[in-house]
Formats: C-alpha cells, structure tokens, sequence
C-alpha cells in the first residue's frame, strides 16, 4: 500500500473524525457533570488524541510500530537515559539564557511570584515534556522521517517532515469558541474556526522556528542515531517554552500582535534561533557515534535505529 494514503489519513482522519466525535461527547459530558469545567477546545484535542492513535495502531504494519517498540526496549538502558537528561538540561538552558533578551518591562515583563508557584509549574512541565518529546519524536523523527527517507534523500526528507511537524502544531484550540449545542455541523464550525488561526499576523516567524527546531532534531537522530539525544533535546525545549510562559507576561497588544501568544513567543524569536542551532552543531559533535558503530548502520535504517550503549 503507498504509504501516503495511511499518512494522509491519520492526518485528515484525525481532524474530521474528532470534528464529528466530539460534540456528542461534549455533550455527554455536559450532562453528566452539570457545568463541565473544560472548554470545547480542550475535550476536541483530547478526542483527536484518542482518534490519532486509534488510527495509527489501524495502520500500525504500514508504519512497522512492532519494529519502532521492539527497538525502544531493547535500547532502554543507563546510558539511554543520560543521554535523554543531558540533552534535556543543554537544550532548556541554552534557551532560557536568551530569556532575559526579551524582557523589556513594556511588551515583556517578569512575574513576581511564589518559589511554590515555579516549584510547581516546572514539575508539571518536566512529565509533559518528556512525554511529549516521546511521543512527538518516535512520529515525526522516527516513523516521518524514515517514510520520507525510502523515497527522498536526507535533507529532502527532513525538509517535509519538519515542515509537516511545524504547520501541526498551529492547527491550535480556539479557548474562545463557545459551544452551541449538539448539531449536524457544529464540529466542522469549529474545525473551521481553528483553520482561521493559521492566518493569524505574525504566525510565520513561529512556525518558521519550529520549522528550524525540526530540521536540527532531523539532522541529530541522523548523524547520532540516537533516540535518546532527540527526546531530550524536545523534552528541554518544552520545559524551556513552559517556563518562560510562567516567568514572564506578555502584554495584550503584543500577544495579539504576534498571534501565536506566550506559548511559541521564545520560538519565534530569531535571537532564539541561534541556540537551536547552537545545540544542534554541539550535540551532533559530542555525541557522533564511533566509527565501529557507523560502520555496521546503513542509511535505511540510522533514523529509525537507537544508538546502542557501551
């Protein structure tokens, strides 16, 4: 089976079937809990959620998942997750260093808060970074990028991989959209809603940043072959995004003006883009697996292969 048809289906299939499953679950949920505490937006992604992977184990043989499993545990180990910490810890503190950068008391401006208050949100950032890193990474950099890899060379391959890793994450949640009520095209309202933002003023930089965050974690995983590296590096980005959000304010008209808000304000700075860059160069130098190690790779298989430890 060609494998853009499974491809494209998760991708459509996952925002038109969420867009159909999710209002009578909002309203279920509604009428079992009286004044539901989620917004609309958030129950949808968490129905995409659920649909992506429904859709991703239907088509689990055409992207080899058994393989993708097989070889996360047979790598787990020790080192495995030294790696992932100290690719963590270089990516989130190179990044918050530029911090400091950006805040000019009038569109950024520090928050005064609790050490509690950081304590806590720094904890909730580290399970959801490295939980997303894993997730994000054995898709975009692993399963993408070797789909690509059969047909295309690297840096074509890289190049669609992470422009598709870039233009997802801005098909974002309206929290504004209010709920309607059950009906026959209220899910593809707000699926249209959500398309709007793409066209928000300032969205280019930050998807071009993300765009440049995708190309390095391409070019890591294909000079290291380490899974390891490329989790960590997106598990310290987030933790950097995360804490920059809660350390900082941005002003309305500024986060109107830039239309992608505190969430993707550091990445779509370019002064921030030189520090992706940084890390990428540094790690793909450091951790560039001997010569014994690339000899037994071939090129088919280094993306999707985990650099085994010593």
């Amino acid at each position: 089976m060609n494998m853009l048809i499974p491809l494209t289906m998760i991708v459509i299939g996952t925002l038109f079937l969420s867009a159909l499953v999710t209002p009578p679950v909002y309203s279920l949920l509604s009428e079992l809990f009286g004044e539901f505490p989620w917004p609309y937006s958030r129950v949808y992604d968490r129905v995409a959620m659920v649909v992506a992977a429904g859709l991703l184990v239907y088509y689990r043989k055409q992207f080899e998942l058994g393989a993708l499993i097989a070889r996360v545990r047979e790598e787990w180990s020790p080192t495995f997750i030294k790696r992932l910490l100290a690719a963590a810890l270089i990516s989130s503190l190179s990044a918050l260093v530029m911090l400091p950068f950006f805040v000019d008391g009038i569109d950024v401006s520090w928050k005064m808060e609790s050490t509690s208050y950081y304590a806590g949100k720094l904890g909730k950032a580290l399970l959801a970074a490295f939980l997303v890193g894993l997730i994000e990474e054995l898709f975009f950099r692993v399963v993408l990028l070797a789909f690509f890899l059969r047909k295309y060379g690297f840096w074509i391959a890289a190049t669609f991989s992470s422009a598709i890793y870039a233009i997802v994450h801005f098909i974002k949640p309206d929290k504004s959209w209010e709920y309607p009520g059950l009906g026959l095209f209220v899910g593809i309202d707000y699926l249209w809603a959500v398309a709007l933002k793409l066209f928000e003023s300032d969205i280019f930089m930050a998807v071009a940043g993300l765009y440049l965050v995708g190309m390095v974690l391409c070019l890591v995983i294909h000079k290291t072959s380490s899974l390891a590296l490329v989790i960590g590096l997106h598990a310290g980005w987030i933790i950097a995004v995360k804490m920059a959000s809660a350390m900082t304010q941005l002003s309305a008209s500024f986060s109107e003006q830039i239309g992608v808000g505190s969430r993707f304000f550091l990445v779509s700075r370019p002064l921030s883009w030189i520090t992706v860059l940084f890390v990428g160069v540094a790690v793909t130098k450091i951790f560039r697996p001997k010569l014994s190690e690339s000899l037994e790779e071939d090129d088919g298989n280094s993306v999707a292969k985990v650099e085994a430890s010593n």
